[in-house]
């Protein structure tokens, strides 16, 4: 293993549970502050952390469940970030909420993970394509490899593009107060914001620019569905939309 997929793994484990608090905390001084609450910034980050022992030995059973459901995540977002397999850590990642799902079931619950695991598939699918019609006929489903096209993935992937941002624009904001299963949450969001960055890089400091402001602006777009709740058969049809698109985008590019 290359010190820097090592490098990539450990600053993936270290990192992302301090970016994926410090948001979780960022939306809750917005929200407080709309509201004319106080809260701190960091609250989220101390309280988990605070929590974590306490949650593993006094119910052994639960977070038996919530452990598997953080450390799948981890290993998902590892394999990501050190350009390994982009499908395998949806796989895992989809597999991980399920576990918890499952633990107290709920079919709407289960229903959402499939939908979202449809439009996550398809992008890792799209991926696959742009580099057989790149190479030649050699496909990957490699982050590695990904990264090599030449050109910001969201040029020929434009449907598909939309549909992960509404995946993301209106995932729903279940903040727990079990802190294992929101450490496991805060590893799957820098996921997704991943998958995201990754449609719009191009292997350049300027795409990574362009990319990171594309997922502040998603950020801000789902902090603004936080506060305005959408009725639920909006939220259907937009959703019902933004897959229908990203079939269609994988259509043309069979073409």
């Amino acid at each position: 293993m290359e010190y820097t997929t090592i490098l990539a793994i450990l600053g993936y484990i270290i990192f992302a549970p301090l970016l994926g608090g410090l948001l979780t905390g960022l939306d809750d001084v917005i929200i407080n502050k709309m509201q004319g609450k106080s809260f701190s910034f960091f609250t989220p980050l101390t309280d988990v952390f605070k929590n974590l022992k306490v949650e593993i030995v006094s119910d052994k059973k639960t977070s038996g469940c919530y452990i598997s459901f953080l450390v799948l995540n981890i290993v998902a977002g590892s394999i990501f970030y050190s350009g390994g397999n982009i499908a395998l850590a949806i796989v895992l990642s989809t597999f991980a909420g399920l576990l918890v799902v499952l633990t107290y079931p709920d079919y709407k619950e289960i229903l959402r993970l499939c939908f979202h695991f449809t439009h996550f598939m398809l992008a890792a699918i799209g991926f696959y394509l742009l580099l057989v019609f790149n190479n030649g006929g050699a496909g990957s489903f490699n982050t590695a490899d990904i990264i090599t096209l030449g050109g910001a993935p969201a040029y020929y992937l434009p449907g598909i593009l939309v549909s992960i941002a509404v995946i993301l624009i209106f995932l729903p904001r279940n903040k727990s107060n079990l802190s294992l299963l929101e450490l496991g949450r805060w590893y799957e969001i820098v996921l997704i914001y991943g998958i995201l960055f990754l449609f719009n890089f191009a292997g350049t400091l300027l795409t990574a620019i362009v990319a990171i402001i594309i997922c502040i602006l998603v950020y801000l777009l789902r902090l603004l569905t936080t506060i305005h709740l959408i009725k639920p058969i909006y939220l259907s049809s937009i959703s019902l939309l933004s897959l229908f698109l990203a079939f269609i985008n994988i259509i043309v590019l069979l073409k």
